[in-house]
């Protein structure tokens, strides 16, 4: 039986031979390469192995499942883009952010471009227009709870005190959906 994390790097070494195919190679200075710097941090690839694994798990063919993985990996890293942004963070994954290297202007834009994939990849997948329109309300469902989480997490930072209950609802919104969302 294989070990979680040889497959978990398995599948890492699968999507980000994949990531590549979706970035244009067009040479628009600090667009496309914005984006690639982004997808290139080498982050774990959670959301992806998720996906592809629960796939496994039900007999389902990973091939077919490998784009909207590949989605939820653009997902991720457009959110992760304006949230570093909106908190300030100069430092993701041991490397400048996207705002800090090109700008807020050009990473804003990034963050855009990477939007526009998320929802391109999943409708130029192999898959009924079914389940293409359940994966498109899936997402819109996980990044509208994602900007509210943002937003009430903004709203409170002025707020000398923030209660567990809130906390958790501001953690569920930015992370949990986001996490949960490839499994679904």
């Amino acid at each position: 039986m294989q070990k979680i994390d040889e497959r978990l790097e398995e599948i890492r070494k699968m999507v980000e031979k994949e990531i590549s195919g979706y970035v244009p190679k067009n040479k628009i200075d600090n667009l496309y390469d914005a984006v690639q710097y982004s997808m290139k941090t080498k982050g774990k690839r959670l959301r992806p192995f998720l996906c592809l694994e629960i796939c496994r798990l039900l007999n389902y063919d990973i091939k077919k499942a490998l784009p909207f993985a590949i989605a939820c990996e653009f997902m991720h890293n457009w959110l992760l883009i304006h949230d570093d942004i909106e908190d300030g963070d100069v430092i993701r994954r041991n490397k400048p952010t996207v705002w800090k290297k090109f700008g807020i202007a050009h990473a804003i834009n990034t963050g855009d471009v990477m939007a526009h994939k998320t929802f391109e990849i999943i409708l130029n997948s192999k898959l009924s227009n079914k389940k293409i329109l359940k994966l498109v309300e899936l997402v819109l469902k996980v990044v509208t709870e994602t900007f509210e989480g943002q937003t009430l997490e903004l709203n409170f930072r002025n707020s000398q005190k923030i209660d567990e209950q809130e906390y958790i609802k501001i953690a569920m919104k930015k992370t949990g959906y986001c996490l949960a969302c490839p499994m679904l």
